[in-house]
């Protein structure tokens, strides 16, 4: 159903250093938006990467282009600087992924604590 938010697909928890979250799986709707919940230590790069394979390897993901809500500036791009404690929210601007995954990079000390994929319409 159109305007319909799923919400029971928690992914991730406990991911630190420069690494790759488990994958989260689609529900088959149309929107999608991946909130992440980061303690902060200094400062880390994320993207959202996606994948189409049934059994996702390191080859088959790419990364994203998204939007992160709630910054005074929505701007669409592949990576996003994280330096506080809290929610971000990506929502990912083109086509539908049956895997996504949280990519974190040049991190000092920040965790990804954990990692959730909202899904909204058909």
């Amino acid at each position: 159903m159109p305007g319909v938010f799923e919400y029971n697909n928690k992914f991730a928890t406990a991911v630190t250093g420069n690494t790759n979250s488990p994958p989260g799986k689609s529900t088959g709707c149309g929107k999608q938006t991946v909130v992440c919940k980061f303690t902060a230590g200094t400062t880390v790069a994320v993207a959202i990467q996606g994948s189409f394979a049934a059994s996702p390897s390191g080859a088959d993901w790419v990364t994203l282009v998204c939007t992160k809500e709630g910054t005074a500036a929505e701007t669409k791009a592949i990576s996003f600087t994280e330096t506080t404690t809290g929610y971000a929210y990506y929502v990912i601007s083109k086509g539908w992924w049956p895997y996504v995954r949280v990519n974190l990079s040049a991190n000092t000390g920040m965790s990804l604590d954990e990692a959730w994929l909202l899904e909204q319409g058909a």
